[in-house]
């Protein structure tokens, strides 16, 4: 418990966590608002017919995928802050075990990103409903969507946040962490959707879109991405010296 407490501590006495966090919820946001108003423009201007609907996935994953590089500056933030400052050393002083260490932190991080996924999987989704009035499928309305959307979100927020950690804990450096999680998380979109559905960031599209051959797979193929990754960061932060 003194671990968790610590990192918890630790995690919000400076700004930049918090800032990355909403950064990432006002990116989704603003990003979600604008494909929608595109829509809805391009019915006003006749060119897409007056009765079209758009999928609110196709607002909202674009939305999602564009907010994961803030959610990926939050999760590294607590291991390469550390490690860049050389505090490191009086963590793992106070506290020898170092996968304890590190479990804090990652429960830490998931424990936050959690509650924000859902809270900004609901406003995105909120905010294309009224923006869109008319253009949105009833059967996009029904509560049902909105718990599923918000859970898919959710999971993929967590899932990149801990793959993040343990990229932080494997490379020790903000730069190096931030390039590789985007590069995973980011760039595979666009791979085609044979390749892309293997990679974190691809399967992490097609399982918040609900699209593709086998959405429940590419879920199960980024949740083993994020948890591979964050076992072979644990495996190294425990056996590597500071």
């Amino acid at each position: 418990m003194s671990a968790l407490g610590a990192e918890w501590g630790k995690l919000w006495s400076v700004p930049a966590p918090a800032a990355a966090l909403l950064g990432a919820g006002a990116v989704a946001l603003v990003t979600t608002a604008s494909l929608a108003s595109d829509f809805v423009v391009d019915v006003g201007r006749g060119t897409v017919p007056a009765n079209a609907q758009l999928p609110l996935a196709d607002a909202l994953t674009p939305a999602v995928q564009t907010a994961l590089t803030l959610v990926a500056t939050f999760a590294l933030l607590p291991v390469t802050a550390e490690f860049a400052s050389g505090s490191i050393r009086s963590t793992l002083w106070a506290q020898p075990r170092r996968v304890r260490v590190l479990n804090a932190k990652a429960a830490v991080v998931v424990a936050t990103v959690v509650p924000a996924g859902l809270l900004a999987a609901l406003t995105c989704r909120a905010a294309a409903v009224v923006l869109l009035a008319g253009h949105v499928s009833g059967a996009e309305l029904r509560p049902a969507a909105w718990v599923l959307d918000a859970l898919r979100t959710t999971v993929l927020f967590a899932a990149a946040a801990l793959l993040t950690l343990g990229l932080a804990a494997l490379l020790r450096s903000t730069a190096g962490t931030l390039g590789a999680a985007a590069g995973l998380l980011i760039a595979p979109v666009l791979l085609p959707d044979g390749a892309s559905r293997w990679t974190p960031g691809g399967a992490g599209a097609q399982f918040v879109a609900w699209s593709g051959p086998d959405p429940t797979l590419c879920g199960v193929v980024l949740l083993g991405w994020a948890a591979a990754t964050y076992a072979a960061g644990r495996w190294w932060f425990a056996h590597r010296d500071v």
